[in-house]
């Protein structure tokens, strides 16, 4: 006598009639139809929306068809989709919100519930882990700074990604300067010289005269050149407000004692890096007294 093979998986059974062990022909807002209870309960007939033939539920006078249902705006963020994460009872949710209509399952590695369960291949088995335990074999690069998954490198024990460890160091495309092969396409320097000059020119947008923009972007280059692409990236945008308050007062940089009378000792000490290009700029000249 066979033993008992226990009870049949839920997606064996239709949700319609009831029978159990059958081939579920149609899934429609999370309940299921077999081959007979489809043919019964879904006509064929022109859908309200696209106007073509389909298989509609009749119970549902104002149904529209797959291609009009997986079509239409994200049901919780509202955002219009080119691929659709997942059909829900309440209509299609986006790749991003599709994890929020699934219910918490523990993490086959810590057990703890989570509704974004995935394998990773990478860590030698199959078990549904959680977004941490997923991402055990993932971390910084030693080398390219990078987030990704590391590897041992067997010749000083630093933890490295692929490119890293497979490249070493590359020339940049850009500047051609060494760099490790994990960077891609530019080095960090020149990544950071990019972003210079992307937010040189948003805060000389700001602006109302060309003056004035051209005197922030000499500045700008001037703080790059002598502090870094890196910190000049950082500190750029506080100095911004100085010198609009310069241009609203004068329209240009006026001399020292209009500076001083304005924003007097203690603000012009707080804007020290302006006023030392401004003084090597020969644009002012500092009285020490």
């Amino acid at each position: 006598m066979s033993p008992n093979p226990g009870p049949l998986p839920p997606a064996s059974v239709c949700d319609e009639c009831g029978r159990e062990g059958v081939k579920i022909s149609r899934k429609h807002k999370g309940h299921r139809y077999c081959q007979t209870c489809y043919a019964r309960m879904f006509k064929r007939r022109l859908c309200p929306k696209c106007g073509n033939f389909s298989r509609l539920p009749v119970h549902i006078t104002n149904a529209v068809c797959r291609s009009c249902e997986r079509s239409r705006p994200c049901v919780r963020c509202g955002t219009t989709m080119t691929r659709v994460g997942k059909m829900t009872a309440y209509g299609p949710a986006c790749g991003t919100c599709a994890h929020y209509f699934n219910d918490p399952e523990p993490c086959e590695e810590c057990g703890a519930l989570s509704t974004r369960l995935a394998r990773n291949r990478r860590l030698g088995h199959d078990l549904r882990l959680c977004p941490r335990c997923v991402r055990a074999d993932q971390g910084t690069c030693e080398a390219c700074r990078r987030h990704r998954p590391l590897q041992e490198c067997p010749g000083d024990g630093r933890m490295l990604c692929a490119p890293c460890r497979e490249q070493g160091e590359v020339p940049c495309p850009q500047c051609g300067r060494a760099m490790p092969a994990g960077c891609g396409r530019r080095c960090w320097d020149c990544y950071w010289a990019a972003v210079v000059e992307q937010r040189i020119g948003i805060d000389c947008a700001a602006f109302s005269s060309t003056v004035m923009a051209r005197r922030f972007e000499g500045f700008g280059r001037w703080l790059a050149a002598t502090r870094g692409n890196h910190k000049a990236a950082g500190a750029l945008h506080r100095y911004l407000q100085f010198f609009l308050e310069i241009e609203c007062g004068w329209g240009d940089i006026p001399d020292y004692p209009a500076l001083l009378s304005h924003f007097g000792a203690q603000a012009l000490r707080r804007q020290l890096l302006p006023m030392r290009w401004m003084e090597q700029s020969s644009l002012v000249a500092v009285d020490p007294a």
